[in-house]
């Protein structure tokens, strides 16, 4: 079967198509350090991305993977052919997983947005997006499956134009995006009073241990050492729950801790912490891109801590501080727990796009198919985990 590709489904294409098509140029390439200072400078010439398509974010991730062999980068930058104004640039992987081959972005779990960087000639109409999108799939590496997921449809105001491509679906997860605008305290005097309340008497509660404080570790030494405290507190979490630790595996654990080595220091990598005297009672990482910070990992000492919430805690006072620096935008990423919604965070719709390559990938995509039909039958969805034996999760019972 390794031999055998499947036809890819794709759109009819009239010849005048395929020519829309030649007015890209795409270049593949393999050596994120190679393309990091092209990428920086198309960066600051206004090029859009969320802080997951930084150089930053990159530079972690990428140096990360060379732990992994068997992890191949591959970064597609495409331009205009006839100006050789750049368009976009997709920070993409290629991998095995179950069985298949993927071409996805770079992402491992670890990316909470994933979009291409988007300049100033990117296609902003579904027939430009189609036709960039044949030249890309033209030059790019074998592989079962493209797999594309949590992409935003917009990216800092501009349309995403894997977005506007025929087969996209709706994301299982979305983001958490909150706007505070100019005043900090007039966004907190927004909040619920019962929120506001139980914030402030939260603070009273943990202020009442020894030397009890929010910091801004701003060193990467010491913020090294609170990920040594952060990845025990979060493994005993996820043991009492009974869920498997996978920020363990050395790609994803090597690529938060380029993150802080290397980009604390800038501001890029915010880690707020609670302490009480050298005990460290709570700690929120968060990704600083301009005027926006995504929270991306959040830990706590436990249960002795409960009394005074460190988690909301630790998330309260890092936005104020933050926004003191300039933040504006604080997205709390995907998943939608009730700590998040405490804050008032507005949903913030993602798409997915998989198109197989070959027969092996075939399944991996009618999976993905049918996990996308299923969420928008959530009664559909009860009934057959019912048949197959399954617990349905809380809150979708009926």
């Amino acid at each position: 079967m390794a031999g055998i590709t499947l036809a890819l489904p794709r759109p009819r294409l009239r010849r005048t198509d395929f020519a829309k098509a030649s007015a890209w140029r795409v270049e593949l390439l393999r050596d994120w350090d190679h393309v990091a200072p092209r990428w920086q400078a198309a960066r600051e010439a206004g090029a859009a991305a969320t802080p997951f398509q930084s150089v930053q974010w990159l530079d972690s991730l990428y140096a990360a993977i060379k732990a992994d062999p068997a992890i191949e980068p591959v970064i597609a930058w495409i331009e205009d052919a006839e100006s050789g104004a750049f368009a976009m640039a997709l920070p993409l992987l290629r991998h095995a997983k179950g069985g298949a081959t993927h071409l996805s972005f770079a992402d491992l779990g670890m990316s909470d947005f994933n979009a291409p960087l988007l300049g100033a000639a990117a296609p902003r109409n579904p027939a430009e997006a189609l036709a960039a999108w044949t030249a890309l799939r033209r030059v790019l590496p074998r592989a079962d499956i493209i797999h594309f997921e949590k992409m935003p449809p917009r990216v800092e105001g501009r349309v995403n134009p894997l977005a506007l491509l025929g087969g996209v679906r709706d994301c299982a997860v979305n983001g958490n995006l909150i706007e505070t605008g100019e005043d900090f305290d007039a966004w907190r005097f927004s909040l619920p009073r019962t929120v506001r309340k139980e914030l402030e008497r939260n603070w009273r509660v943990f202020t009442r241990h020894d030397d009890a404080r929010f910091e801004l570790i701003e060193n990467p030494d010491d913020a090294l050492r609170v990920l040594e405290t952060m990845e025990v507190q979060q493994q005993a979490r996820l043991a009492e729950l009974g869920l498997e630790y996978k920020l363990g595996h050395p790609v994803i654990a090597g690529c938060y801790r380029e993150v802080l080595a290397h980009h604390t220091a800038s501001g890029f990598a915010a880690l707020g912490v609670l302490k009480s005297g050298d005990e460290i009672v709570a700690a929120l990482l968060g990704l600083r891109d301009r005027d926006t910070l995504v929270l991306v990992r959040l830990t706590h000492g436990g249960r002795e801590w409960a009394t005074c919430s460190p988690g909301r805690l630790a998330i309260w006072r890092l936005m104020g501080e933050m926004h003191a620096r300039g933040v504006r935008k604080f997205d709390f990423s995907v998943g939608n727990y009730a700590y998040k919604r405490r804050f008032g965070p507005v949903p913030q719709p993602l798409v997915d796009l998989s198109t197989p390559r070959s027969l092996r990938g075939v399944p991996v995509h009618l999976r993905l198919i049918a996990g996308a039909v299923l969420r928008r039958y959530p009664e559909l969805r009860q009934r057959l985990r019912r048949a197959l034996g399954k617990d349905v999760p809380p809150g979708e019972s009926s």
